[in-house]
Formats: structure tokens, sequence, C-alpha cells
């Protein structure tokens, strides 16, 4: 039996991870591809399973090939959907060709022709993979004082904000921050509640690495305020070494003498990746 796709073959790109459309940790992105599987006569194929061999091409004819996998599909009706990238994922560099081709081979038959263009929608897809920013939020409950005699409060009425409870003390705070090994940091922001005109809440972010500590920015909060605010450094530039070095914020400020006008919200730290690592 000779198989071939219909001229009804149409491809869906679908960010299926959303605002997550990046080799990152949370898994493989993937191409939908639908398509009906005839026979040589025009009519569907019986309801069953085949196997399909998957390629892209950087051509419509010949070229090279620039990703492939294998794949069991079940057609009912000749209908059958796969997402491509399951077995062997993506790597960011076969989008990095102006034009694409689909190629697909059905058991033994030779490779359907012509290829099947892929749309502009797999080069948008690189795009995001390669400029997606992502947000990693530091909160009260991450963080740890720097020895169990601070006198600090955590509590779920306050939303996971912390403050300190003694006038005059200085609190010390800090959090891990845990990102992807070579994701760039683009943006520091702190959330602060300021309504004391003499002490400021300072938050420090760094990286050690053996006994040396380098500061990547630090950020106060000003003045007086009767709501929240953030204090924010948008000019960062820095690659995330995890194999060398550990990443932390440090938060600190001396309790005004009413506790509750020094608090501190939510930290956030924007950052960028571009392609799958450890």
């Amino acid at each position: 039996m000779k198989s071939r796709i219909g001229k009804t073959i149409w491809l869906v790109l679908i960010c299926l991870l959303s605002s997550e459309l990046v080799f990152a940790e949370d898994g493989p992105q993937l191409i939908n591809v639908q398509g009906i599987l005839n026979n040589s006569s025009g009519d569907p194929v019986s309801n069953g399973s085949y196997s399909v061999l998957f390629r892209i091409y950087n051509t419509a004819a010949g070229g090279s090939i620039m990703w492939g996998e294998t794949r069991t599909v079940t057609t009912t009706n000749g209908l059958f959907t796969v997402e491509l990238g399951e077995v062997v994922p993506f790597e960011v560099s076969v989008f990095n060709d102006t034009a694409l081709w689909l190629g697909i081979k059905v058991e033994s038959d030779p490779e359907m022709t012509p290829r099947q263009r892929l749309t502009a929608v797999p080069y948008s897809m690189h795009t995001i993979i390669a400029s997606t920013e992502r947000n990693y939020v530091v909160s009260g409950p991450d963080f740890s004082p720097i020895t169990n005699s601070i006198d600090y409060e955590i509590s779920v009425v306050m939303d996971g904000k912390i403050k300190g409870t003694t006038p005059g003390q200085v609190v010390t705070f800090f959090a891990p921050v845990h990102l992807p090994e070579g994701a760039t940091i683009t943006e520091f922001r702190a959330y602060v509640y300021d309504n004391d005109a003499t002490q400021d809440i300072t938050v420090t972010f760094f990286h050690a690495q053996g006994t040396i500590d380098t500061d990547l920015t630090t950020v106060s909060s000003t003045g007086t305020s009767t709501g929240w605010y953030n204090v924010t450094d948008n000019t960062l530039s820095h690659t995330v070494e995890n194999l060398s070095r550990s990443y932390i914020v440090k938060a600190t400020w001396t309790v005004p003498a009413t506790a509750g006008n020094n608090v501190l919200g939510n930290i956030n730290i924007e950052y960028t990746v571009s392609s799958l690592n450890p």
C-alpha cells in the first residue's frame, strides 16, 4: 500500500507553556502537527498505528537535515495528531535558517513530495526562545535572619511581608536565589513600605564565590511614603554561573520607632534565558 499525506495537511505551532516558551527546566517545546493520511486512492487509511519519520530541512529539496524523529501516529478516519519534539528536543539553532521545510515519510514509503514549508510561526518561536523574559520572586518566607536571636516577624496576615519588631534594632535577612544556569539577569526590584524619615531599607543582591562576595546591585528606600513603591535597578547584565557561585539577596535596616513604618515586600528578579542549561 502506498500511503501519502493528502492535500488537507496543516501545521499548527502551539506555545504550550505560554510565557514559559523557553528551553528551560520546565520541559521541551513542541510543534503540534495535524494531518490526514490517505492511501494511493485518496481515501483515508484504515484506523490504526503507523510509523512516521518527520524531518526538518533547510531547503525544499535536498539540503541538510536540521532535525528529525520517528513517531508512531494513530489515525481515526485518516486524521492524526502528533507533537514533534517529544522524542528529540528542538535546539535553538534549528530555527536559525530563514526558511525551513518539513519532510514526512510513512512506513517504508519514500519521503513525500513536496515537503511542507514551515510558516513564520517557528521563527517567532525562535525569537521568543532567544529572548523570553522571566521573573523570579523572593518573598518573606524565603528569608532567614542573620542569627536566630534577631527579633523579626513573618506572618500570613502580612501576606509574607517582613518587618522588625523592636525599635532601634538592626535587622538583617538573607534569602538564596536559584536561577537557571546561563540566564542573563536584567533587572532587580524590591517592593518596600517606608514611612520613616530617618531609617531606610537597603537590599543587596550579590553572589558568593568561595570566600569572596561580589555585589551585583544595591537598592534602598528613601524618605517617607504613605504607600508601597518599588526601588529598581534595570541596568543589570549578568550571566548566571551556578557551578561556581551562589546567589543571595540581603536586606537590612534599623527598625524605626514605629516598627510597621519599615516593611519589606517581594523581591523581583527579571532575567532572560535562551537555551537549555542543566
